[in-house]
């Protein structure tokens, strides 16, 4: 598994189209453990950004299941705080997990002071460190 991993990590970073956009920000890497934990207490049900922007989490969970959609579609970005590995693309966290999945590629912005500081506002929200079984509440549009 772990010459698998480093393989992957290999491809990804001879990938110029994988790093584009993300490379101001930190390093990429493929995820080894599926030891990301949720960042948020919360998440909208709909994604707002990027690729899969306006749909439902439900429907992005299940072009992941039915394999429309590569877990290489949703990469994170996660802040490691205190040896915890913290999600800040909870949506796309989210998705993976209910269609059984871990994260295959993860974007490590530990430093970056916006979102060490988003995460610091985060985890007070949440009072701390939530447990590695914390699941976000999925927030639902009022009618």
């Amino acid at each position: 598994m772990r010459l698998f991993c480093i393989l992957l990590t290999l491809l990804f970073s001879l990938s110029g189209a994988a790093m584009g956009e993300y490379s101001d920000f930190g390093r990429w890497g493929i995820a080894a453990n599926g030891g990301v934990r949720f960042g948020q207490q919360g998440i909208s049900a709909t994604f707002r950004n990027g690729e899969f922007a306006g749909q439902a989490l439900g429907d992005v969970s299940a072009g992941l299941r039915s394999g429309a959609i590569s877990p290489n579609q949703l990469p994170l970005q996660t802040v490691v705080r205190d040896g915890i590995t913290y999600s800040m693309n909870n949506r796309s966290l989210m998705t993976l997990r209910q269609a059984g999945m871990e994260p295959t590629v993860i974007k490590d912005v530990t430093g970056n002071a916006f979102f060490e500081r988003q995460l610091t506002e985060r985890l007070a929200e949440m009072g701390g460190h939530p447990p590695a079984s914390f699941v976000p509440i999925i927030r639902t549009p009022k009618p």
